[in-house]
């Protein structure tokens, strides 16, 4: 957070502002209107950084979002201008202007919101119109089943190739496990049978981070390294989004 503020973006005042609104109304619509006012400046002096600069905020901003929903997830932290900062900066994240290079980065405003709340709460799914299935979605079978330990196997070499890392067959197996325990819970169930695979994502990588959570003990290095660097957790949520979606779709 000290890191974050030495850029100047953002003022407390707008932080508190935005605060006042945001855990107040219970309409998501209107939060959404009203909030703007306090995140817009934060935009503007944004865009007035060189490109490396915005690169680097934009770096911090995400492994702070992602490693305090990570840490609460485990443990309840009780600092409640923490917690204002971090329900501001994941707003914050969804609406900083976004190049070719962190495009997956980009979060849907609208379902953002509806998780976003001091107590979320799964609110259904996300009815959109001309969603596209996967292809061959009604002929689940071995095939199917195959193509799903392929792709799980794949994982691992994507992060490797990508990331410059070598991991080996023990992490591979915690990628297995982290499946298991997402195609168990009956939330993600409801959730991919009810979305398209491109709308699934901000709301699926709050899942990987409690599903990580969950199993911590069971390989820390790994995990760890997962929050440290975005670019390889993207991989990791984006490519198990795909096969969870492909389960649910043609197996499960």
């Amino acid at each position: 957070k000290y890191e974050l503020e030495n850029y100047h973006i953002y003022l407390q005042s707008e932080i508190d502002n935005f605060s006042k609104i945001f855990f107040r109304s219970r309409s998501n619509h209107l939060i959404f209107s009203k909030i703007q006012p306090h995140i817009n400046p934060a935009i503007a002096r944004y865009n007035e950084k060189s490109e490396e600069e915005q690169e680097n905020f934009k770096s911090s901003l995400t492994k702070f979002v992602r490693n305090y929903a990570f840490i609460t997830n485990m443990i309840a932290l009780n600092d409640l201008e923490l917690h204002k900062f971090y329900a501001y900066s994941k707003i914050l994240l969804a609406k900083l202007p976004y190049k070719d290079y962190d495009k997956n980065l980009n979060l849907d405003r609208e379902v953002e919101l509806t998780y976003y709340r001091l107590q979320p709460t799964y609110e259904g799914s996300i009815d959109l119109e001309g969603g596209k299935e996967l292809p061959n979605s009604k002929h689940a079978g071995k095939n199917s089943i195959d193509d799903v330990k392929y792709l799980l196997s794949e994982i691992i070499k994507k992060i490797n190739e990508s990331c410059g890392t070598d991991f080996k067959e023990g992490e591979g197996l915690f990628i297995e496990q982290l499946y298991k325990t997402l195609i168990d819970n009956e939330e993600v169930k409801a959730q991919v049978k009810n979305n398209t695979i491109e709308h699934l994502q901000f709301t699926f990588h709050n899942h990987i981070q409690k599903s990580m959570s969950s199993v911590y003990d069971d390989n820390k290095l790994f995990v760890n390294k997962m929050f440290d660097n975005p670019k390889m957790f993207e991989i990791l949520s984006d490519h198990l989004l795909k096969v969870v979606y492909k389960y649910f779709h043609e197996i499960g």
